[in-house]
């Protein structure tokens, strides 16, 4: 009888020191759910120490109020508010109608800075004349849309493009491997020719000096360069070195490097600016005609018989600018021709082009058509990059 009892007592002892254990292991999951959702959610807001350019356009921004913000003042206020750089392309959004003090409305919640640049930049542009926005390494650049889809027409050769010449390579003689980006460059003024014979030798490229034309105006094989930069490619090497010896210099005495035959060639810009070449672009799709969608007229004022609630009236003013709505649609496509030769001549300026220079432009159907010297030709392919 005392054996039964005293089994019967360890039994309900045990029970309960079980479900005690079972209480505890309970209270130390429930507990530490917590903790790690707190863990992960502190992870989640926690910021990337170094973001690149892309996840800086992807960031969230809160919620921005704008109110009749002078363009520059809101361009501005964005470097500050995403980390990027962003340059306006002021003279091709001048001849549109915009101006650093164009007036910026704008009311929006949290919003993804990519999005809210887009907003932006719609908000304010003129009928049939789109903005747009594109990411030049670590720079956002602002301008007129047709710049931009201009300036991914425009065919810039790099050392990327290059395909050294067949007949040069033999059977037994592999390809070099080219190295088009190098981690580090250290030029502490060493002589031009030795920066020259670095470059050929790490690019595995052919390069040509035109040393008689750069000693016409002062440039020798011993002239100095400094150049010290990391991760950096062998064209923006080329692109410092050339604007450190152009200081001070006009785009004749200046000195430039292009690609011809697959071969990097280094002129002045007197020497490449003799012989002309014909090169065509597709732009048919810069030639449609953007449709003028008219919507009601809306007025950010409140309306005065709302009585004081959050309504909005509407615009009575009737004297909206429609000077071209009834353009027909060929003379519509030839005022876009017209725009669209200007941007490219005043991209390199007027005296580049007959008759005052040698280079001449037509848009024959979806085709323009360029007759230009080299030098011509590499400064629209730079004033289209910068």
């Amino acid at each position: 009888m005392k054996i039964s009892r005293s089994i019967a007592l360890l039994m309900v002892v045990s029970l309960f020191a079980g479900q005690g254990l079972g209480a505890d292991k309970n209270a130390k999951s429930s507990k530490s759910k917590p903790a790690k959702a707190k863990k992960a959610a502190v992870e989640k807001k926690r910021p990337v120490r170094n973001p690149t350019p892309a996840q800086k356009l992807r960031k969230e921004i809160p919620a921005v109020s704008l109110a009749k913000m002078p363009l520059m003042r809101v361009l501005k206020h964005y470097e500050k508010l995403s980390g990027l750089t962003i340059r306006a392309d002021w003279n091709a959004l001048r001849n549109i109608g915009i101006k650093k003090g164009t007036p910026v409305t704008l009311k929006t919640g949290k919003i993804r800075f990519d999005k809210l640049l887009d907003l932006t930049l719609n908000s304010i542009a003129p009928k049939r004349h789109p903005l747009s926005w594109y990411r030049d390494r670590k720079v956002v650049k602002v301008s007129t849309q047709m710049r931009v889809l201009l300036r991914n027409r425009i065919s810039m050769l790099s050392l990327k493009d290059i395909r050294p010449s067949t007949r040069t390579r033999t059977r037994r003689e592999p390809a070099r491997k080219r190295r088009l980006n190098l981690r580090e460059i250290n030029f502490s003024q060493i002589a031009l020719k030795n920066a020259i014979a670095f470059l050929r030798e790490a690019s595995g490229e052919n390069f040509h000096v035109n040393w008689r034309a750069l000693e016409i105006t002062g440039i020798t094989r011993d002239t100095p360069v400094t150049v010290k930069a990391k991760n950096i490619s062998i064209a923006r090497t080329l692109d410092l070195v050339t604007e450190q010896l152009n200081a001070g210099r006009d785009r004749y005495s200046s000195v430039y490097w292009l690609v011809q035959g697959g071969i990097v060639k280094i002129s002045t810009g007197e020497s490449l600016d003799k012989t002309i070449s014909v090169r065509t672009y597709e732009v048919g799709d810069l030639l449609t005609i953007i449709p003028n969608f008219k919507g009601p007229k809306i007025s950010i004022r409140p309306s005065s018989n709302s009585n004081n609630n959050n309504t909005w009236g509407d615009d009575d003013d009737d004297d909206d600018d429609d000077d071209d709505d009834d353009d027909s649609p060929r003379e519509q496509r030839k005022k876009i021709r017209g725009t669209l030769i200007e941007i490219v001549k005043f991209s390199i300026g007027e005296d580049m082009w007959a008759p005052t220079g040698k280079g001449s432009i037509k848009i024959l159907r979806n085709k323009m058509i360029i007759s230009q010297t080299p030098l011509g030709f590499k400064l629209l392919e730079k004033s289209m990059i910068r």
